[in-house]
């Protein structure tokens, strides 16, 4: 493959954002890929990009956690205030109470299923 920009030259990469061979003149060793000079700061932004992701989702597996918690927590005290209340089961407090239960124990059962895919 040759350079793109000169097409004498055999190419020693290809650039990470328009995927066109470059020679040693044209490219940019940005030391987690090569760039051409016209594209080095939309890698350097794919870069930052990407890392940020990988740094989020691993702290998924604890704010899901803490999100299904949350939920149970908050269904539990809506269940007991809705049930000792006037209207027993039939107040909106109680039912409300037990909508957020059933919507932690789905995503309880949903997170397990997405990290054990991750692990397996």
């Amino acid at each position: 493959m040759n350079c793109f920009n000169h097409e004498d030259k055999t190419a020693v990469g290809v650039c990470k954002h328009c995927h066109k061979g470059i020679c040693k003149e044209c490219s940019e060793d940005l030391g987690y890929g090569i760039a051409c000079k016209e594209h080095i700061s939309e890698v350097e932004n794919i870069e930052k990009l990407v890392s940020r992701n990988i740094k989020v989702n691993s702290n998924l597996p604890k704010n899901t956690t803490f999100t299904i918690y949350f939920y149970l927590f908050l269904g539990v005290v809506f269940a007991f205030f809705g049930y000792n209340s006037k209207g027993g089961v039939y107040d909106l407090p109680f039912i409300m109470g037990v909508g957020f239960i059933i919507f932690s124990i789905i995503l309880f059962i949903r997170t397990k299923i997405l990290f054990s895919d991750e692990k397996s």
